[in-house]
């Protein structure tokens, strides 16, 4: 895997939490570079599942009333 390295800057707050992460063990990463790939790695797959998230919702929304209809006609066949 071919890798870039970006310049960033960081706060020093962010920088303190950081580091805490790595002397508290919390995390398997050994060095800054590895918690902060590890965050962006993160993020990135949350915005991709919020993403799809937001096309099914567009999908159901769109098929709301076959749907509703059914589902009422299996519950009706259910009941009967």
């Amino acid at each position: 895997m071919s890798t870039k390295t970006p310049l960033i800057k960081i706060d020093e707050a962010t920088t303190r939490l950081v580091d805490h992460l790595l002397e508290s063990k919390a995390l398997s990463c050994k060095n800054r570079g590895e918690i902060i790939r590890f965050a962006v790695q993160r993020l990135v797959e949350e915005m991709k599942g919020t993403k799809e998230d937001q096309h099914e919702r567009i999908i159901f929304s769109r098929q709301r009333e076959p749907l509703n209809r059914q589902a009422a006609a299996l519950i009706k066949e259910q009941a009967d």
